[in-house]
């Protein structure tokens, strides 16, 4: 993909998106990705942060930014509709946990 995009004939960016594997991130940024976002929503808040911030350890001194995932986002992620999960589990993002460093 790396390859391919620098020899676009247009402006392209490649970035891991929603990766749940720690080693698999760690490869990407080795191999130069832009970008990466390590999704940890379905872990505790602190392991998901602690994860978060060991990837930007490696990855912001070469210049690769990061995305961590903090609960979900209520509307349509791939075929699952998160209307209905608003009031009942508590699995939607809280703004308020989003401040932690």
């Amino acid at each position: 993909m790396i390859a391919m995009a620098k020899e676009a004939s247009v402006p392209v960016s490649i970035s891991l998106d929603h990766g749940k594997n720690k080693n698999l991130i760690m490869i990407c940024i080795e191999k130069g990705f832009p970008s990466v976002m390590f999704d940890g929503s379905t872990l505790p808040l602190n392991e998901n942060i602690r994860a978060v911030k060991e990837i930007t350890k490696k990855a912001h001194p070469l210049g690769i930014s990061v995305e961590g995932e903090v609960g979900v986002v209520k509307g349509l992620e791939g075929n699952v509709h998160l209307e209905d999960r608003e009031n009942s589990s508590g699995l939607l993002t809280r703004p308020e946990k989003c401040d932690k460093g």
